[in-house]
């Protein structure tokens, strides 16, 4: 599910997915693998704003969005974490 559909669920601001794929991804104590999935899409994303010279006029409010969006799916993981039962 990783290779396929996560950075795709990521750009399209896919929260709900999101939750889902974190609690299946915690069923099988593989949460490491999702965040390391995180990371790998942050550091592309975040690498092809800051290396595209055509946009630098953009890159400052590129990067705030990108921030926002990526704050607000942690958000939204964590809170499904925090509600499992223990």
């Amino acid at each position: 599910m990783l290779d396929h559909g996560f950075e795709g669920l990521l750009d399209g601001d896919k929260y709900e997915d999101l939750k889902r794929m974190y609690g299946i991804y915690g069923r099988v104590s593989a949460h490491k693998a999702l965040c390391a999935a995180f990371k790998s899409y942050l550091k592309t994303v975040g690498g092809e704003i800051v290396g595209d010279v055509n946009k630098d006029d953009e890159m400052i409010s590129c990067i705030i969005s990108l921030k926002e969006r990526m704050n607000k799916a942690v958000v939204e993981l964590s809170l499904i974490h925090i509600s499992e039962p223990t």
